[in-house]
């Protein structure tokens, strides 16, 4: 089978191997569709850690195609998406009900092959079955809407509540949509690149603002003088990190979801904190949110496609990791199968 193998620092290659023996818990999954997200841009470019030799991407879907002997609630042809943390259900977190926060944890496409092949080994325990109505690029982003469920419940929006999200890529719009739902009272998406402004307000922003041509903290200050009640970054920009501290009001929430190279360290100031009782909260991984975001997909409450603006195949990864992130770019996938 073909997959790419990732090495080092921006060095991919796609190599034929032998395509995988599954064990009797585990089922092999025929991969059509396996987003890139930011994480994997860390790993590609040296700021994150990978157990190298690897094949990267844990947003995937595709059907199965081989069941384990144990295996008793899946069938060979199901249509499935992949929750890619795996857990040891023996740490002190995993037995107080926090399996995503596992000292033992490992994800695929991170510690285990992933996605960017043409065949996949996955635990029974981490696969979700979804209605072939469900397009596979679309279940390729049911693993980042678990994880934006579990970050908008850390921010504790409450309806009626004014919502920065700093950021309207994929995950930035995601939160616009749920923050929609959970019925927030306006919705400001802060982005520099007009394609994707647009698409936060054809998904449901309020209010639209460029931070390449308009001055974020005083037109905040101009239109809520007592700030916002929530801010989600997720740009990851160290900018948009420390300004959230000066935008959101006396008693409310900034909620750090943006992906960040491991060192990297924020000036924010502790008195403001303290004096204004802001609440600073981060959220990791999709604790046990799989089967409600299949479900926000299956009911059409978000929507997905248009935040898709590239399908490429196996081949052309490493082109895809160059052009991540530029203006022409919203969500890559890419098709090992196509």
């Amino acid at each position: 089978m073909k997959a790419a193998m990732f090495y080092r620092r921006k060095e991919i290659e796609i190599i034929d191997i032998p395509k995988p023996e599954i064990g009797a818990n585990q089922v092999l999954v025929q991969v059509k569709s396996c987003g890139i997200c930011g994480t994997d841009n860390l790993i590609f470019n040296g700021l994150c850690y990978a157990k190298t030799p690897l094949t990267l991407g844990h947003e995937y879907s595709g059907d199965i195609v081989e069941i384990g002997k144990n295996v008793k609630h899946l069938r060979v042809g199901d249509r499935v998406v992949i929750d890619p943390n795996i857990f040891c259900n023996k740490c002190a977190f995993c037995k107080i009900g926090k399996a995503h926060l596992c000292d033992n944890l490992v994800s695929l496409g991170v510690i285990e092959n992933g996605g960017f092949a043409e065949f996949s080994v996955v635990p029974d325990t981490n696969i979700h079955k979804i209605d072939p109505a469900i397009g596979y690029d679309e279940g390729a982003l049911v693993e980042p809407l678990a994880c934006c469920v579990h970050g908008i419940e850390r921010a504790g929006l409450e309806a009626g509540d004014t919502v920065l999200v700093t950021g309207a890529g994929i995950i930035g719009n995601i939160m616009v949509q749920l923050s929609q739902l959970q019925g927030a009272g306006a919705i400001i998406a802060v982005e520099p690149i007009e394609k994707r402004r647009k698409i936060a307000r054809d998904l449901g922003a309020d209010l639209l603002l460029d931070p390449s041509a308009q001055n974020i903290k005083a037109e905040i200050k101009r239109l809520f003088p007592a700030g916002v009640d929530i801010v989600i970054e997720c740009s990851g920009s160290l900018e948009a990190q420390e300004m959230s501290q000066d935008l959101v009001k006396k008693g409310g929430t900034i909620l750090l979801f943006g992906c960040s190279p491991e060192d990297r360290r924020l000036a924010l100031s502790p008195f403001k904190i303290n004096h204004n009782e802001i609440k600073v909260v981060g959220s990791t991984n999709n604790p046990f949110t799989h089967a409600r975001a299949i479900n926000l997909i299956s009911n059409r409450r978000i929507k997905l496609k248009p935040l898709i603006s590239h399908r490429m195949p196996l081949e052309k990864l490493a082109y895809a990791f160059e052009i991540f992130g530029s203006e022409e770019t919203t969500k890559i996938v890419i098709n090992p199968n196509s």
